[in-house]
């Protein structure tokens, strides 16, 4: 092994250097609205790349305690967009909860008629994409409000969407 170096760690990123959390790409589908999602992409002000977590029990066999793994745990995603005077991605996000739920009927939908997909890919300072998580079988779960206030006359609105998904995948 050799000793870490200021020449060892440029070598690291000879031709590439780092990578910045500024560029990325969102792509959210829903088969049923039939809207233009790549304007989502564009308004995607923030993402979250899902973390995991391998879940542990103790398990002590007479002399140690180990623990033991038995199952994983997938964080949820967020995604927050920019609005628009239209109040486009609102207006989505909210027929899609429609679908999952009617508070009309008070009834659930069957999860195969609202999943829908998102990926997600962290892009190179090219545009290229370098890596990928794609959430399979995505449904919104929260809308986060919206605080409308005299306070900072230009301020954005944005809209904030937690997504719950079955498992998600490297793409």
């Amino acid at each position: 092994m050799t000793n870490p170096t200021i020449d060892n760690f440029k070598a690291i990123f000879k031709g590439m250097g780092p990578i910045t959390a500024s560029k990325f790409k969102v792509v959210v589908t829903q088969k049923e609205l039939g809207k233009n999602t790549d304007r989502l992409n564009m308004l995607t002000d923030e993402v979250v790349l899902p973390g995991k977590t391998i879940a542990t029990s103790e398990y002590t066999d007479g002399r140690q305690t180990k623990k033991i793994p038995y199952t994983f745990i997938e964080d949820e995603v967020t995604i927050t967009f920019i609005e628009n005077t239209n109040y486009e991605v609102r207006r989505f996000f909210d027929a899609w909860m429609s679908q999952i739920f009617d508070k009309q009927r008070y009834r659930v939908g069957y999860k195969d008629d609202f999943v829908g997909g998102v990926k997600i890919y962290q892009l190179d300072k090219t545009g290229k994409e370098v890596y990928g998580i794609e959430l399979q079988r995505a449904y919104p779960t929260t809308i986060t409000p919206v605080q409308l206030n005299n306070a900072g006359a230009e301020d954005l609105v944005k809209i904030t969407v937690t997504f719950a998904y079955d498992i998600y995948s490297t793409i």
